[in-house]
Order: C-alpha cells, then sequence, then structure tokens
C-alpha cells in the first residue's frame, strides 16, 4: 500500500486507529487531505490534536507520513540552534523555530493540548531548555479544511537564554524568495524508518528542490492530485527520493547555510506520499505572512526588536483583519502598549477620553443645580467655573 503523507495530523499521536489504514483511504470522495480531515474531526474535539504514535504500524498497516525524513542525515550538533520541539506527556509530536527569545513559529495544524517547548536539542529528550507556553495564536486566515494560512505563534511564558546551542532565526519578508531551483532544507525529528515508524533520536536534515505553486498544483498520479490545493499561501518542494514531507509538522524550511546565515522560508505543512517524486511536499510560505507575524510578535513580544522586527514599519501594516491587531512602535516596550489595551486584555483603561470627560462635567453641573435649588448658592458662578472642563 501507498503510504500516503496526512496534511493535519501527520505528527498525531494517540488516535484509536490508524489514521493511514487501507478503509480509511478508500472511504469518501475528494482529495485524500479532505477524507483524512473528516476522520480527524472525530478525534480532535478533547485534545485539539491528533498525533501519530510512535509505535503506530501494526500489521500492514503503514503510519502517517507526516514525520519522516527519508534520505537524510543527521545534523551536526548545534548546527541549526533556533528549530524547536514540542512535547507533551508522550514526547515530540511537532516542530517549531525561535523567532524571538519569547515566541516560536510552528503550524496551526499543531495547536492545542498541554504540551512544553524544547530549544536548544540535538537529541530529542535530552539537554537544552524546556518553557511553558503562555498562549497559542494561529493565523486569524487559517482553513483547517483546506490547510490555507497554517501558521501559528507559541509565546513563551519566559523567555529563553540564548547560549550555545540556542539560536534565533530571521524570517524572510521577500515575495520572491526562495525561487524556482533554490535549494531549501528542512529539518527534524521525523520517521526515519517507514517499517518500524520509529522517530529519530537526533535531528535529521535534508535538502530539497523549490518548484512553482503551478507545477505544483499541477501533480498527480491519476489516483490522487493537488489540483486547485495550492494558494499564493503555500509554497513546494521536492526532490528525487527525499520530499518535503520529510521532518515534523510545524518545522522550517531554511534558505542559505551557516556562513551565509539562515532564512526561513516556509513552514512544514502537509502533502501526499513521502519521498514521492509525483507530489511535493507543501509549506507555509512565510512572506505571505510576514506581516501578521510582526504585527503579533512586536505587539506580544519585549524582545521583538532585538531580534531582528522592525517594530515600527509593522505598526504601519497592522490595522484589522489578517493583518493583525495593531503593531507596536519602535520606542514602546509591552508595558507602554499594554496600558492603551481595555482591562480585558490585561491593560490599565483609566484614561477617560472626551466623552468621558463630558459626562463628569454634566454630572457635576447637576449636582450644582440641585445645590442651588436648596439655597446653596446664588448663582454658580460663586463657585468660578467655567463653560469647559
Amino acid at each position: 500500500m501507498k503510504s500516503q503523507m496526512i496534511p493535519v495530523s501527520m505528527i498525531l499521536l494517540g488516535v484509536t486507529s490508524n489514521l493511514c489504514s487501507a478503509s480509511l483511504l478508500a472511504e469518501g470522495g475528494g482529495s485524500i487531505r479532505g477524507r483524512v480531515r473528516e476522520h480527524n474531526k472525530n478525534n480532535v474535539e478533547t485534545s485539539g490534536l491528533l498525533r501519530q504514535k510512535e509505535n503506530q504500524v501494526d500489521g500492514d498497516d503503514e503510519p502517517a507520513a507526516g514525520l519522516r525524513i527519508i534520505n537524510g542525515e543527521e545534523t551536526e550538533e548545534n548546527e541549526y540552534p533556533f528549530v524547536v520541539s514540542l512535547q507533551d506527556s508522550m514526547g515530540h509530536f511537532c516542530g517549531g523555530s525561535l523567532i524571538a527569545k519569547d515566541v516560536v513559529l510552528s503550524a496551526a495544524h499543531c495547536q492545542g493540548g498541554d504540551y512544553e517547548v524544547a530549544v536548544g536539542r540535538h537529541d530529542v529528550e535530552n539537554g537544552g531548555q524546556v518553557i511553558k507556553v503562555a498562549h497559542e495564536l494561529p493565523h486569524e486566515d487559517y482553513d483547517a479544511d483546506t490547510t490555507d494560512s497554517d501558521f501559528m505563534l507559541i509565546f513563551l511564558k519566559e523567555p529563553v537564554d540564548l547560549v550555545d546551542g540556542v539560536g534565533l532565526v530571521r524570517l524572510n519578508n521577500d515575495p520572491k524568495s526562495p525561487r524556482p531551483g533554490d535549494d531549501v532544507t528542512v529539518m527534524g525529528w521525523g520517521v526515519t524508518d517507514t517499517n518500524t515508524g520509529s522517530l529519530s533520536d537526533v535531528l535529521i536534515e535534508v535538502s530539497v528542490n523549490v518548484i512553482t505553486n503551478e507545477d505544483c498544483d499541477a501533480s498527480g498520479d491519476g489516483k490522487d492530485n493537488y489540483n486547485g490545493q495550492i494558494t499564493e499561501n503555500m509554497l513546494c518542494a521536492k526532490d528525487k527520493g527525499e520530499d518535503s514531507c520529510q521532518g515534523d509538522s510545524g518545522g522550517p524550511l531554511v534558505l542559505g547555510d551557516a556562513e551565509t546565515g539562515y532564512a526561513q522560508v516556509g513552514v512544514v505543512s502537509w502533502g501526499i506520499g513521502c519521498a514521492d517524486p509525483k507530489f511535493p511536499g507543501v509549506y507555509s510560505r512565510i512572506s505571505q505572512a510576514y506581516d501578521w507575524i510582526a504585527c503579533k510578535v512586536c505587539n506580544e513580544s519585549m524582545f521583538a526588536e532585538e531580534a531582528g522586527f522592525d517594530c515600527d514599519h509593522a505598526s504601519k501594516n497592522c490595522g484589522g483583519g489578517g493583518g493583525g491587531g495593531g503593531g507596536g512602535g519602535s520606542s514602546q516596550n509591552n508595558d507602554e502598549l499594554d496600558s492603551n489595551k481595555p482591562d480585558d486584555a490585561g491593560g490599565n483603561s483609566s484614561r477617560p477620553d472626551n466623552e468621558d470627560l463630558q459626562t463628569l462635567y454634566d454630572a457635576v453641573g447637576d449636582l450644582l443645580n440641585v445645590y442651588d435649588a436648596v439655597g446653596g448658592f446664588s448663582d454658580q458662578s460663586d463657585m468660578n467655573t467655567s463653560e469647559e472642563p
């Protein structure tokens, strides 16, 4: 049976049935992604996540493909200091990247559940720092049915220490990059053996080639295809025997090298198959969401500018809608930003506006009139009041 990559649940653990069983893939119409999602909806109501169990392989059933890194190689220790592991009580389930001391970028389909973020690790279970999550912020335009805008920011309860083995990655904001034919690299702690379904103990990387969205959308094998499913918020990459299902969902796709510096251009999102040249891996295109990311990071992290975000510029590109809920100025820290938020956002709303002042003035005037009526004043002018506050 051909292994299938699942868009939302390649990383899922604790499901009662095998996501890639022959019966599941044979049922229903439409794309494989749609059929799997329909199955997922019945399993995610309480946890918000479906995760592929490490020992999921049973008999002829094959594991979901989202964690696989086939034909990759072990990275050098600390080669990618920005890669993080999202871990719950059962261990690693998604990847991510550190974009500020207290902010991780991952995939929206990884959201939900109780988990922590492990940074600075080469061995998935040992070393580094483990930080608790404050809250998640999936992209407002994320669509679970199409996996469009598959971005999520994870804000940490405390900043990480940027020591050896821990660093930040720069996000690409150039809509013309990467270009078709560019070599890009994806990394993660994914399944390396489809026969056992076991996860890699160490960080694995593989290089793939960027292709056009048009070529990606035309991909298919007569049975399944991507037709009409590739949006401008996605980018695709593949290589012979090495495709983008290699790596954890939510993990980074980067352009560049250690000497020139890395720029993250994508987030591992979805695809069909694994190491199948007919089906490229699909990533969320960071340049499409850069303004949204910058707005949110500048609004909520006091380390945004230290991380390289231009918050003065970001504030001009925030507003409403998908662009975010307003950015911070370059001289503003979180305390200053919070002072303008309403009480339910944790800020200070004690500063009155013009309408509040007029209401207060009217109330004082009424009290003075009452006092005058009982003989307190013969004229309000005795109080030396004026027409305007």
